[in-house]
């Protein structure tokens, strides 16, 4: 779904709000998500929808995929974003 197609949506169900409002409302939402996780070891959970949490790797070697046989090669430690559907939204798909 792109952000058009949710900002369409949650106009419809608020009639009384502009386009650029719900876009602003849908940013100032994700755009306070994304702060909370920047917190090193922060989570945010949404009752209804599920949890991230900010994952980290810990430094590794490895190779170079296209020379798979020339020297190892060091991977700095990196951060990702994990994400655990909650039970509600896991049995509307089931």
């Amino acid at each position: 779904m792109s952000k058009k197609k949710i900002i369409d949506a949650v106009a419809l169900k608020y009639p009384n709000l502009t386009k650029a409002q719900v876009s602003t409302v849908i940013d100032a939402t994700f755009n306070t998500i994304s702060n909370e996780l920047n917190n090193a070891g922060d989570k945010y959970t949404h009752p209804a929808f599920g949890t991230w949490t900010v994952k980290t790797r810990d430094a590794r070697m490895g190779v170079n995929p296209a020379n798979p046989s020339g020297p190892k090669i060091q991977i700095g430690p990196s951060a990702s974003i994990g994400f655990k559907p909650s039970t509600n939204l896991k049995s509307t798909f089931n």
